[in-house]
């Protein structure tokens, strides 16, 4: 009969890793708009207010920026594919509800 490992093991020499020689994290925040991450006294990224403000635009609602006639566009084709995709399965859909 053998003995699984357990899931939550440790990898073997995980306690050598342990060393005094590791390189130190250092996380310093100067105000709550301004943040850097350091090892061992060399900064390895900073983040800034205007940073994080400059990331929102990832967040903007594209219809508000695109045109009238492309979001027409678009608005048609996704009619169209949904009209497409419910006349597929038509076959399907009355054998359901007929039970």
């Amino acid at each position: 009969m053998s003995i699984d490992k357990g899931l939550y093991q440790l990898p073997q020499g995980i306690e050598q890793l342990e060393d005094e020689d590791a390189p130190e994290l250092e996380i310093e925040i100067e105000d709550p708009e301004s943040v850097t991450i350091g090892i061992d006294g060399e900064p390895i990224l900073s983040l800034t207010q205007e940073e994080a403000e400059a990331e929102d635009d990832f967040n903007i609602n594209l219809a508000e920026e695109l045109n009238d006639s492309l979001l027409a566009e678009l608005a048609g084709e996704l009619t169209s594919d949904f009209e497409d995709d419910l006349a597929s399965r038509k076959d399907w859909l009355q054998t359901y509800v007929d039970g």
